[in-house]
């Protein structure tokens, strides 16, 4: 998977705010936090 552009991770990363307990979610975050993006 090529890496995330950093647009892309700010709109996802802002999803994770609203959306929490999802599989894909988490599945995402742990994509993101190897992307060394902060996640919390």
């Amino acid at each position: 998977m090529a890496p995330l552009q950093k647009r892309e991770r700010t709109k996802y990363l802002r999803h994770l705010q609203t959306t929490h307990c999802n599989a894909e979610d988490e599945k995402y975050r742990k994509q993101v936090k190897s992307l060394n993006v902060s996640t919390e």
